[in-house]
């Protein structure tokens, strides 16, 4: 679930705040790109972290999705880490050929282990190329193409290195 930080406003005010990452994560949802399910925008209530008491209860408007059973994608090591790497990279690859920037490294990622999948979360930084000039976008994907390069470079490298 995604609940906004910041001190309410207003309900619509959350709502209009939340409907792009609802607008986003369904769009990929729909496209199989790795994402929750999202379920939609819902009124939930809240206690605070630091207490538990019933007068720390706040009712908010949350972004709610899929539960995931899994760790962040950025506490891997070794060999997972770069099988999560690879995987984050599938996905990010996918969003990319729908317009969309990829923001996300293993930070913004839970891996599930019993699934042997990586989702991709928190999407609000990712950029809409369809907001910006064919220019801007050409370049974009110049250096996506440059990236794709030094990453097959650098995996024949490690091809070759003796292990």
């Amino acid at each position: 679930m995604k609940v906004l930080k910041s001190k309410p406003i207003s309900r619509e005010y959350e709502i209009e705040l939340l409907m792009p990452a609802l607008t986003l994560q369904t769009l990929f949802y729909g496209n199989e790109i790795s994402v929750p399910k999202p379920e939609g925008i819902v009124d939930v209530t809240i206690r605070h972290e630091l207490t538990q008491n019933d007068e720390s209860m706040q009712k908010r408007i949350g972004l709610v999705m899929q539960r995931l059973h899994g760790f962040n994608g950025s506490l891997a090591e070794g060999r997972l880490r770069e099988k999560l790497e690879n995987l984050l990279e599938r996905e990010t690859d996918k969003a990319w050929d729908l317009g969309y920037i990829p923001c996300n490294g293993l930070i913004n990622t839970v891996y599930v282990p019993h699934k042997d999948r990586i989702y991709l979360v928190d999407l609000s930084d990712w950029v809409d190329l369809s907001k910006w000039s064919p220019k801007i976008v050409r370049e974009w994907g110049k250096i996506r193409e440059e990236v794709k390069k030094r990453r097959a470079a650098n995996r024949c490298d490690l091809l070759s290195e003796p292990h």
